[in-house]
């Protein structure tokens, strides 16, 4: 058991290791300490250090090969990614825990065999994830309902198209570099979408063939503006209830199909194929 955390008074009413007594006190040690009064033939350990590509002189191969299944209760989702990934590798089951106020989440990743974290936590299915920068902070906003939320989307759009282009430079210009780098990310969801896209774009160049540059830049806009929409609204249609509410009420505006205009489709076409 690790966490390099000490326990604070919120943490007291979240679950029933910790005591008034235990706090300042390291969080892995005193649940160790209350897991053994409950079953005192359990064999624990406790570490104070995070589960993480710099850790790994401590959390390494022989670490993971060892292991039969992994409980996992941390508080960030690069973490989470990070150790979804190395069950995968290793071949370990994974129970993903976490709490949030009053909800709580649990999922049994079976490798090979069930879905696993990065699947379902890579927002690729809905249509708007964007970042709001602002004063010294960053927040997501699913579901924009201001003119600046959508000027902010359509610059990451055009911002990913930049990085593939950056990242097939990069893997031509020093390969081993490049794939040192992906590995690093501690995601293989993201590690093979970087790749996809990278042979994406490498094909149509390869090709030089400007039906397909069309078909592409076609694809790009059906995929944004029309199939992801359809999937957004299959799960929480129009008349979708939360918690007691209409889900599609203000500020949260219904998104509107786009298909593409086939008597005009040349203003958009156009600046994808300049792009």
């Amino acid at each position: 058991m690790t966490d390099n955390d000490n326990i604070k008074f919120n943490n007291l009413n979240s679950q029933f290791l910790f005591r008034k007594e235990d706090f300042g006190k390291s969080k892995s040690k005193c649940a160790c300490t209350a897991a053994k009064k409950i079953n005192p033939s359990i064999n624990l350990k406790d570490l104070q250090s995070l589960v993480s590509l710099e850790n790994e002189n401590i959390f390494h191969e022989q670490f993971w090969i060892s292991k039969t299944f992994i409980i996992n209760a941390v508080d960030n989702i690069k973490a989470c990614r990070y150790i979804d990934n190395k069950c995968i590798t290793y071949n370990n089951c994974l129970i993903d825990s976490g709490i949030s106020d009053t909800k709580a989440h649990l999922q049994m990743i079976v490798p090979h065999v069930t879905s696993c974290y990065n699947d379902s936590s890579t927002p690729k299915n809905i249509i708007y994830d964007i970042k709001l920068r602002g004063n010294n902070h960053i927040c997501n906003i699913r579901y924009p309902s201001k003119i600046e939320h959508c000027i902010i989307y359509g610059d990451e759009i055009y911002e990913s198209l930049i990085k593939a282009i950056k990242d097939i430079k990069h893997l031509l210009e020093d390969k081993d570099k490049f794939y040192y780098e992906l590995k690093r990310e501690g995601n293989t969801c993201l590690q093979l979408t970087i790749l996809k896209s990278i042979k994406k774009y490498i094909v149509l160049a390869e090709e030089k063939n400007i039906d397909k540059v069309i078909e592409f830049a076609v694809m790009q806009y059906t995929e944004k503006f029309d199939t992801n929409i359809q999937q957004l609204l299959s799960i929480k249609p129009i008349d979708f209830i939360c918690n007691g509410s209409k889900f599609w009420n203000v500020p949260q505006r219904i998104p509107t199909l786009s298909h593409i205009q086939w008597m005009n489709p040349l203003p958009f076409l156009s600046s994808k194929i300049m792009l």
